[in-house]
């Protein structure tokens, strides 16, 4: 993600974001393998991601991301084992 900010009345990107706080307040980068969310779970975002192209998987990692800041932890991870199952089950990796 892109952290913004103004500068001379112009919108400016300052640099790249990758450390996220879920909605619980566990701090993650949203680049790695595994997200922990809370204390009870570890999510597997690089396998749920991996079977993807590289910039279908960014999409989905921002919407991922947003998840993990608003909503539970369990709602994530039913996400990224249901995107896992899609490519299992389809054998496609696009939508």
């Amino acid at each position: 993600m892109k952290k913004l900010a103004f500068q001379n009345d112009q919108l400016i990107q300052l640099e790249e974001v990758s450390k996220i706080i879920s909605l619980n307040g566990y701090q993650f980068d949203m680049y790695d393998d595994f997200w922990v969310l809370n204390r009870e779970s570890k999510i597997r975002i690089g396998s749920a991601l991996s079977k993807y192209e590289p910039s279908l998987a960014e999409e989905i990692r921002a919407g991922l991301v947003y998840f993990a800041e608003n909503k539970s932890p369990g709602y994530v991870s039913y996400l990224c084992e249901t995107l896992i199952k899609y490519t299992k089950v389809t054998g496609v990796c696009n939508f």
